[in-house]
């Protein structure tokens, strides 16, 4: 009996080994990912030199227009003054970049002839902002009152055979605003061949400097990769919630739509996969946003009217909600202002470093009818019930869409108390969490081969947690560039090679085990082990996938 001490002894050693060996890995991983959290990329030379790249590719837009000016100038000094029609000083006017006008319409005559005449009132210059109305339902008042604008306007008509199918009739409706929706951004991108648009639903008006907002703001869309829309609306924009500030811009990781402007390098990534219905929700999903996100203003440049009432689906809320969004009332000229600070790296660093200096407060300190704040607070969520019973203290929106709550960026909402701010940012470390689990399962698989009595075959498995993501990575990116069926048939069979891996690995040690040697391969409490193992690893790669997509932006490491 006391003969088997050593043995026992060097067998115990050896697992207290190993577990520290797994629990200062965890160690490590924490703080890899803590420090990443408060420092962003610090030293990452890539990202700084595309920093400079965007910077002198912001600098040379505004040189052009810049040139612009001067050309203008000298060409209106050359009309005034006789004597200089002998200056040899040729310019060559460099063109803006167009911003084509996509308005939606259908059978509301009254709101689609307000929208016009504001965005004829505001629009600055004809030949840059083309105003295409695309209308559907064949309605003749309507068609009366958009061709009164011609040839202010170009007026398009759709003209489908069809009657969409919905195996629900109040849903018929959305099937034909996204049909609606898909072949008018056909029109504009496909036949008109614009390179941006701004899309307006007709029950829609606009600040008076909208298109300024948008010039602006187009530059920052086009060299920033981690955007894919400019938004007008702010979701959250009712007058006791923002800020008296009408310069100040955010990044939102939620679609909020309601004038909002796209380019064609986005158009031919979604175009042939767009939804029968729903698009709006359909492009907040994560495997549209991919990652991105949008600009949109403190104050909204649009708002709702009052024919908003009648829409599909916004007179359910019309009165409590979207006719109390402030529209902004002050000109801001945009274009001349610095807006570097909405680049990503600018912009989270600088959100991130703002939470992190703010005193903390509980959900229960807050007094969301009588708000008496004396500084900016943090407000700390875990969970979206959590969230929400914190929105509806302050008449936040309290809805969540593909995971991301209303106007949230990387989890965090902002609100304005009086002067000061509130930002109420998700708590939930779910990487760490999943560093815990797939450590554990990497313990399990250690553990079975951890005796002298059995061998390292159990480790053979972790080959298959390698290939276990790949299929179905590879398929999400494939399926942006085939057609709808195409995309289909290429998800089915990614399953399809993902479940023989997941059943590979489960196999293996269970065939190790049951060898018809006289000694198995592997014993089956090293067998245990490792199903053990691969239930918690397979577990961890699942639930990685399914949560980094909304969840771990903020730490810059996808």
């Amino acid at each position: 009996m006391f003969g088997r001490a050593p043995f026992l002894y060097g067998i115990f050693s050896k697992m207290i080994f190993i577990i520290i060996c797994i629990v200062y890995i965890f160690a490590l991983i924490t703080y890899y990912i803590q420090y990443m959290e408060t420092h962003p990329c610090s030293d990452c030379n890539l990202k700084n030199l595309n920093h400079t790249i965007v910077d002198l590719e912001i600098q040379i837009m505004d040189n052009r227009k810049l040139l612009n000016g001067i050309a203008a100038s000298i060409n209106h000094f050359k009309q005034s003054d006789e004597n200089a029609n002998n200056l040899s000083v040729n310019f060559t006017i460099i063109p803006l970049q167009q911003i084509a006008v996509l308005v939606i319409a259908c059978n509301r005559p009254n709101a689609v002839k307000n929208l016009l005449q504001q965005l004829l009132k505001f629009r600055p210059c004809p030949t840059r902002y083309p105003i295409i109305v695309s209308q559907d339902c064949n309605d003749k008042a309507t068609e009366k009152e958009i061709q009164a604008f011609h040839p202010q306007i170009l007026h398009i008509k759709t003209n489908f055979k069809e009657e969409v199918q919905s195996s629900r009739v109040d849903f018929i409706g959305y099937y034909k605003i996204s049909r609606h929706y898909k072949w008018a951004l056909r029109k504009v991108f496909d036949v008109l061949q614009y390179d941006n648009v701004i899309i307006l639903e007709d029950d829609l008006s606009i600040a008076e400097d909208f298109f300024e907002y948008f010039a602006a703001t187009l530059k920052i869309l086009q060299v920033d990769p981690s955007l894919f829309c400019i938004s007008a609306w702010n979701d959250n924009g009712k007058s006791f919630l923002i800020q008296n500030d009408p310069e100040l811009l955010h990044r939102s990781d939620f679609f909020p739509g309601l004038g909002w402007m796209m380019t064609r390098l986005l158009w031919e990534e979604l175009k042939d996969k767009w939804p029968k219905s729903f698009w709006d929700d359909w492009l907040r999903e994560a495997d549209q946003r991919k990652g991105r996100a949008c600009i949109r203003p403190e104050i909204s440049r649009t708002a709702m009217t009052e024919y908003g009432k009648n829409g599909v689906s916004r007179s359910q809320f019309y009165e409590n909600y979207l006719k109390q969004i402030k529209l902004n009332e002050k000109f801001i000229p945009f274009t001349q202002l610095d807006l570097r600070y909405l680049l990503k790296e600018n912009y989270d660093k600088a959100m991130w470093n703002t939470i992190n200096s703010l005193k903390e407060i509980s959900s229960e300190e807050l007094d969301g009818q009588h708000c008496s704040l004396q500084e900016s607070v943090r407000i700390k969520y875990a969970s979206n019930t959590e969230f929400q019973r914190i929105a509806n203290k302050l008449q936040l929106m309290d809805d969540f869409k593909a995971n991301v709550p209303r106007t949230g960026y990387q989890g965090v909402v902002q609100a304005a108390c009086m002067e000061h701010r509130i930002y109420i940012y998700n708590s939930s470390h779910a990487l760490i969490s999943l560093a815990f689990c797939g450590c554990v399962g990497l313990l399990f698989l250690v553990l079975g081969c951890a005796l002298p009595i059995y061998n390292w075959y159990p480790l053979f498995v972790i080959i298959f947690y390698i290939l276990v993501p790949i299929p179905l990575t590879v398929a999400s990116r494939v399926q942006d560039r085939v057609s709808a069926g195409g995309a289909a048939s290429c998800q089915e069979f990614a399953l399809f090679l993902t479940a023989g891996i997941i059943v590979s690995a489960f196999s293996l040690p269970i065939v190790l085990a049951r060898s018809p040697a006289e000694n198995p391969v592997i014993h089956w409490g090293a067998c245990g082990f490792a199903l053990a193992g691969n239930i918690t690893c397979f577990f961890t790669i699942a639930a990685y996938f399914y949560i980094h997509r909304e969840e771990d932006a903020r730490y810059g490491l996808f």
